[in-house]
């Protein structure tokens, strides 16, 4: 049976400094495996990397103090052979919090 541990890291970037949030272990191949253009190109790991992370600080990262609005960066390392590697790192920028609308301003008396 094949096994693809890898080690991934999201840091929130707080005043230019990366802060460890979270953490896992998983066993994915999807670093590896992708669109045709991405392996052609040697960017499947991360392209896949991004996904990973937009995915994670959206149904996650509020549980580690990460809003839409912060810049995230996340780093892969291979866990295969005898040393870790790292095959990725990205940075998912945040999404400019929404425009609120005006405050209505009570009447003057």
């Amino acid at each position: 049976m094949w096994s693809y541990p890898h080690l991934v890291q999201y840091y929130k970037v707080v005043r230019g400094q990366r802060v460890l949030a979270f953490h896992e272990e998983i066993d994915d191949q999807g670093f590896y495996v992708g669109r045709t253009e991405y392996r052609q190109a040697g960017t499947t790991a991360l392209e896949y990397l991004v996904a990973l992370t937009v995915y994670w600080r959206e149904e996650y990262g509020s549980l580690y103090g990460i809003s839409a609005k912060d810049r995230v960066v996340a780093r892969a390392w291979s866990l295969s052979g005898r040393e870790k590697r790292l095959i990725a790192e990205v940075v998912v920028q945040g999404r400019p919090a929404q425009e609120q609308p005006a405050q209505e301003q009570p009447a003057s008396e």
